[in-house]
């Protein structure tokens, strides 16, 4: 899965948000801004903000536009390679996707077994949609591997709940700090929690 999504980040052009997303997470790092993509919170941006930190481009803080014109000015118009600077952008969310890898490998293997885990992890790893996704600059897998997260933390307070329920509403507010679409989960994660904790608190 990290070879597919490697060579994809490598080979593939930007798609029509990414550019937003990497000038926003770029105007983060240096201007301590949050002027551009307000209609998404910042977390997700500052995930890629590390690969762009590491790949060092050049921002040009004269720039004055919206935020379609700042990602296409910071990757074309002000000296730095776009390749480069879009893979750099990537590698993070790639790494997230992995990681969430494990999640959905440890989620199931308590859920069903070793060999229920590691069906589930195959069926994640070989999805062309978490492949695509999970290669881009974007928000889409973040949002999404927060919610799994969090799920698999309220499910498993229903032994330690004093221990995993603050772990869950970290997870679930990683979500919604990433994308407000992640809205939804909150009751479901609400009422998912409320019976782990009531399940603990059960007489066996």
């Amino acid at each position: 899965m990290a070879v597919a999504m490697v060579t994809t980040a490598v080979q593939q052009t930007p798609t029509i948000d990414e550019p937003v997303y990497v000038g926003t997470a770029a105007e983060y790092l240096h201007a301590h801004e949050l002027v551009h993509n307000p209609e998404h919170p910042p977390l997700g941006k500052l995930v890629i903000g590390v690969g762009v930190a590491l790949a060092g481009p050049h921002v040009d803080a004269r720039f004055s536009g919206d935020q379609g014109e700042l990602g296409r000015h910071l990757l074309y118009e002000s000296g730095n390679d776009p390749w480069r600077l879009m893979l750099f952008a990537r590698l993070p969310v790639i790494v997230l996707t992995l990681a969430f890898g494990w999640v959905v490998f440890a989620f199931a293997r308590e859920l069903a077994g070793t060999l229920a885990g590691l069906a589930a992890l195959g069926l994640y790893a070989f999805s062309p949609d978490l492949v695509a996704h999970g290669s881009l600059a974007t928000l889409d897998v973040p949002a999404a591997g927060f919610v799994l997260t969090s799920v698999w933390l309220a499910w498993r307070a229903r032994d330690r709940p004093r221990r995993y329920v603050p772990l869950a509403g970290a997870a679930l507010g990683a979500a919604l700090a990433t994308k407000m679409s992640a809205l939804p989960a909150v009751p479901v994660l609400l009422a998912l929690t409320a019976l782990s904790v009531w399940s603990a608190r059960s007489p066996s």
